[in-house]
């Protein structure tokens, strides 16, 4: 029930059809019945633009009816055994293999008794713990029997049901029920201590009790053509990718779906435990002598520099003397199964002896000043423009990393062809010649020896860009050591150990702006977490840096870049590719910046908007920019301002649930950063039955990249698509590829696919002019029989990435807007997104459809970077976050209860990229979200103005939610405990957002008429800009140096230095006082009080 691709819409609207929502009305409305009893219901609009799916095509749904599914398969082990032979139910049973003993005593007075005998043993129920851990060494098994007690080993959803019938016997309404997992076990959700159970917080809010007991205790929507299109024309219209059913009905085959070979071996890795320490020894003997163990690779099999890859050949393929991070290969064993590789690999001893420092965090890197790269451009003088600024405000922001969590883990088979040292690679990347070359050169072969190919790959974005060599290169090592056909596919747990992430950013920012919401200018430092090597994450701070201004004209902007070395897994490549980072340090400056002027957040951002002619940070000159077009049309189509009134209603009258509403716009820039990729290569093949077959570089992975290209090719070539086919991406049929990334996929395969198809075109118009009544058929065979070559190549290369500073950096930009309403609860920090708007600029779409569905899937994946994935590390710099019982990605109730999508009509722009530029969009929740809890400190006379670092997670909320139950949370006092995590510290949102890390001045502007409509007008008080009466202010001298009453003084700027209670007051060079506030004044009822290092104190006014 995850899915990582497609924001879940498709699923749960398959789902529906097995619902009453579906139902056949069987006539009921008089007459013969038309909704799905096969009848042609087609109208002649919907022959022009047809629907994906026909309902007429659907079986009638029949309540009365339940999916066919095998019963025995619903029933838990014990009551299969009752299915199967009812006379063993009641019977003690014992099952004995080589490794693992498993045991299901008749009473709980033998399962105690075995519990003494073996206390190691797991006692298992459902097994579901056991099985996702796989790295768990249990060598005793006890199964509870269902005829030992009642409550614990009951299903959930059958306990619930017993509950309920409780509860209705209950006249003072004692019981309660609460929603649970429908077939988990309540005694495994306990004894687990699950992370992820739905049931332990709830027996903890109830005060639940529990008995323990042993054997010395007994106790217990779509864009249509334009008219005129013809029918044959696919492009424009929402086609079902092609291999949709295949993948619905589990028949499309992923790399260890390919059959077994013969003479198959499985290899699995070692991988280091340690994040910074010498190699001592390693000893793979006591894995040899296992049984259907057919031997060991390692740094011996690779001598001298082929043990070396990475973009700078900073990695090792096996690791020699140390390693540097936890996760890293040091090498792999294998076997005749995969059972048994992994029996060995745990075998393999290591002895390490550990180093210092240990780098895990940003700051510990600068501390250390470990960088791999650094570097910083500029427009404008930002330093002039910040003097000048009339208020300027400093802050810092952190952007935690995030997993994958493709579904189809990393994965190859690498097969010896026992022929002039020969390789074919079966691979899940998404660089099928980054893979060819990085093993070539492992094994010290050319190029062409090594054929990698790639039918489809279960998600990759951006993880399996150059990360997927990491256990090709050991398989190929293997392959041709031991001659045999290597199998390596990764557990989830090791996928996400070894293989990084998304890179965590921390932002420093400094930021000048007009009392009106214009910013004038920007100073912004990023730093990036890369790991222990520098793989991408260089060019990833690249593109962090050019999109630091997100959609926002500012003249004048200084970006710093900063790429830190650290002893984790080396981050690398992931969808948005530093952009969602740094636009996320750019909103939560703009969103203090609207607070801090106490303006409309909506019209701040909306007066700072790019425009057609602006100037981008690369000196771009921006041309059919429609982000306006975007965030006004979204604006209406969202219905805002009505919207937030009723917003504002609900929150006036809820005192521990918020909701809040949000506007945010996207700029994206296309282009990969390094010129040489944007080129991409297509072959065409036209055989003589007409059939078209098609080759290109991309490689799908559920981007519908080969949908669309048939599409592309069906209006070149003028055939309906039923003439079209691809198998695969291959580096013999393509040579040369680029990654499929960077939202580049259509952008260089699409015009190298047009290409082949008019030269093939060309070639074959002398034959329709000689026969022009023929059909396609005859053409190609008398082209065929006039010996004319029905193949074709085609190219493309594009602008961008000449220099990232100055230049044509990006061709072209991505423009959308979104809005979303969440509703939080305050006391516990959960969220519900209520309803999402977006709006986005895909130019001409190839297959709305398919861009809708990028568009929420990569929503829904921005959604869990920002609110719900956070990646833990220990101290010592192991991951926590290993799977999803501790990792959460979103799922089916996550997305947003309403969700609209609208692609922007009649956009200048021809195309327009897709997988990438949504993404941030998502951030809509994340300011929604911080709305709501501002509303909810509101209330509490607290600052609007806080501190919340992505991920915003429940956590998060709840402890910026202050109130009178956080009050009582007593922070321990740093040096003085051991954090359990490095990332997982909560406190009290006691600072203004980026106040007391590294804040130097800030300035807020005061306007005494707003503090007269603060205190209200008919109060009669004059407000004089002393703030506080009996301050202390001795005087206030103008620009000459004379005194001057402050009584006449109109508008201020309040300048805050370091310092205990030090305000410093002036007037734009007219006048400036200096006084100190006395301590009892933070006590008045009306208070003006001011963020000062880590103190937080409340900015607003009281009459």
């Amino acid at each position: 029930n995850l899915c990582r691709c497609t924001g879940y819409r498709p699923i749960i609207e398959g789902l529906k059809t097995f619902t009453s929502e579906f139902q056949c009305c069987k006539g009921e409305n008089g007459g013969e019945c038309t909704c799905m009893n096969g009848a042609d219901t087609t109208t002649p609009e919907e022959e022009e633009y047809p629907r994906l799916v026909q309902q007429s095509h659907l079986i009638p749904f029949d309540p009365t009816q339940e999916p066919i599914f095998p019963p025995e398969l619903q029933a838990g082990f014990n009551q299969l055994i009752l299915v199967l032979n009812p006379k063993y139910a009641a019977d003690s049973l014992v099952f004995k293999g080589s490794r693992v003993t498993w045991y299901r005593p008749a009473s709980l007075e033998e399962m105690l008794r075995l519990k003494t005998a073996y206390p190691e043993a797991r006692i298992v129920h459902g097994n579901t713990e056991v099985g996702k851990h796989e790295n768990n060494d249990y060598r005793i098994l006890i199964e509870r029997n269902d005829t030992v007690v009642y409550d614990p080993s009951i299903s959930s959803g059958d306990q619930v049901q017993g509950l309920q019938v409780s509860r209705d016997d209950q006249s003072d309404g004692s019981t309660r029920t609460a929603p649970s997992a429908g077939s988990g076990y309540w005694a495994g959700n306990i004894v687990t201590s699950s992370p992820i159970s739905d049931l332990n917080p709830l027996f903890q809010a109830v005060q639940s009790r529990i008995f323990l007991q042993s054997s010395e205790h007994m106790e217990m929507t779509f864009v249509q053509v334009p008219g005129g299109q013809p029918k044959w024309d696919a492009v424009g219209r929402p086609m079902v990718a092609k291999s949709a059913y295949h993948q619905a009905t589990g028949e499309a085959q992923y790399v260890d779906d390919i059959p077994r070979r013969d003479n198959e071996a499985h290899l699995v890795l070692v991988y280091s435990c340690r994040s910074h320490a010498k190699l001592v020894h390693v000893d793979p003997n006591p894995a040899l002598d296992i049984k259907g163990v057919i031997g060991w690779v390692g740094e011996e099999d690779l001598p001298g520099e082929r043990n070396l890859f990475g973009e700078t050949s900073d990695e090792f393929v096996f690791r020699r003397d140390k390693v540097t991070s936890d996760g890293q290969v040091i090498g792999g064993i294998l076997a005749e199964t995969r059972e048994i590789a992994k029996i060995a690999a745990k075998a393999v001893r290591v002895e390490y002896e550990d180093l210092q420092p240990r780098i895990i965090t940003i700051e510990e890197a600068i501390k250390e000043q470990e960088f791999f790269w650094e570097d910083w451009t500029e427009i404008g003088n930002v330093d002039e423009a910040l003097s000048q600024a009339p208020h300027v405000l400093e802050g810092q922001v952190r952007v935690g990393g995030q997993e994958h969590f493709y579904l189809e883990p990393q994965s190859c088979i690498v097969t010896p062809l026992q022929e002039h040292d020969e390789f074919l690679i079966y691979a899940s990347t998404q660089e099928p010649s980054y893979a060819q070359e990085a093993v070539a050169e492992a094994l010290g072969i050319q190029y062409n020896r090594v054929t990698c190919k790639v039918k489809r790959i279960g998600g990759g974005f951006g993880g399996k860009e150059t990360r997927s060599v990491i256990h090709a290169i050991p398989a190929a090592v293997a392959a041709r050591k031991f001659g045999r056909s290597v199998r390596c596919v990764l557990d989830r747990d090791a996928d996400m150990t070894s293989t990084g992430g998304r890179n965590p950013f921390l932002g420093r920012y400094k930021v000048g702006f007009t009392p009106d919401g214009r910013v004038l200018a920007l100073d912004v430092t990023m730093y990036a977490n890369a790991g222990y090597s520098l793989d991408l994450s260089q060019y990833v701070m690249i593109k962090a840096m050019c999109g630091a201004t997100n959609a926002y004209r500012i003249p004048n902007v200084r970006v710093r870049g900063y790429v830190c070395k650290t002893n984790i897994s080396s981050n690398t490549a992931f969808r948005g590719f530093g952009s969602p980072q740094a636009m996320m340090i750019c909103e939560q400056w703009m969103q203090d910046v609207a607070e801090l002027l106490r303006l409309d957040p909506v019209m701040v951002r909306e007066k700072n908007l790019f425009k057609e002619g602006d100037q981008t940070l690369q000196t771009n000159i921006l041309t059919h920019c429609t982000v306006r077009r975007c965030w006004e049309e979204c604006l209406k189509n969202s219905d805002f301002f009505y919207r937030r009134g009723l917003v504002q209603k609900f929150n006036r009258e809820n005192q521990w649930k918020k909701r809040g509403l949000a506007m945010i716009p996207t700029a994206y820039g296309i282009s990969f950063g390094i010129r040489f990729l944007n080129q991409g290569g297509a072959l065409v093949h036209i055989y003589t039955d007409g059939s078209v077959l098609l080759n290109h570089g991309g490689v799908e992975m559920g981007q519908g990249l080969h949908t669309k290209m048939i599409q592309v090719a069906s209006r070149a070539l003028g055939l309906p698509v039923s003439y079209f086919h691809t198998i695969e991406t291959s580096t013999d049929t393509v040579p040369n590829t680029s990654p499929t990334a960077a939202s580049m996929g259509s952008d260089l395969n699409g015009p190298a696919i047009i290409e082949a198809c008019e030269t093939l075109k060309q070639r074959l118009e002398p034959f329709m002019r000689e026969n022009p009544k023929g059909s396609w058929e005859d053409w190609v065979k008398a082209a065929y029989f006039n010996r004319v070559s029905l193949s074709a190549t085609g190219y493309c290369r594009t602008a961008g990435g000449s220099n990232w500073k100055q230049g044509d950096t990006f061709p072209y930009y991505c423009y959308g807007a979104a809005c979303s309403e969440v509703e939080v609860d305050c006391l516990t920090g959960d969220h519900k997104v209520l309803r999402t708007d977006i709006v986005m600029d895909v130019g001409e779409s190839l297959n709305p459809a398919i861009d809708i569905g990028q568009v929420e899937g990569a929503f829904i994946q921005g959604y869990g970077l920002f609110l719900l994935e956070e990646v833990v590390y220990s101290p010592e710099g192991k991951i926590l976050t290993q799977g999803p019982s501790t990792y959460k990605i979103p799922g089916f109730g996550d997305i947003p209860e309403e969700f609209n999508v609208s692609l922007l009509k009649g956009s200048p722009n021809v195309h327009a990229a897709i997988g990438e530029p949504p993404l941030f969009l998502s951030a809509s929740i994340f300011f929604a979200v911080k709305e709501a809890i501002a509303s909810a400190r509101q209330e509490r006379n607290l600052s609007r103005i806080f501190k919340l670092d992505s991920p915003a997670t429940a956590e998060r909320i709840r402890m910026a939610c202050q109130d009178q139950f956080t009050d009582k949370f007593k922070e321990e006092e740093p040096g003085t405990f051991k954090p359990w995590c490095i990332q997982g510290k909560l406190t009290k949102t006691n600072t203004r957002s980026g106040c007391g890390e590294g804040t130097r001045r800030k300035e807020i502007r005061i306007h005494r008429r707003r503090l007269e409509a603060e205190m209200g007008k008919d109060s009669g008080a004059q407000v004089p800009f002393s703030l506080f009466p009996g301050a202390g202010i001795e005087h206030v001298r103008d620009e000459t140096g004379s005194v001057v009453s402050s009584e006449s003084v109109e508008e201020v700027s309040v300048v805050l230095h370091d310092g205990p209670n030090d305000l410093a007051l002036k007037s734009h060079g007219q006048v400036q006082a200096d006084w100190t506030v006395p301590q009892e004044e933070s006590e008045r009822e009306w208070e003006f009080l001011v963020a000062i290092q880590d103190a937080l104190f409340t900015q607003h006014f009281k009459n």
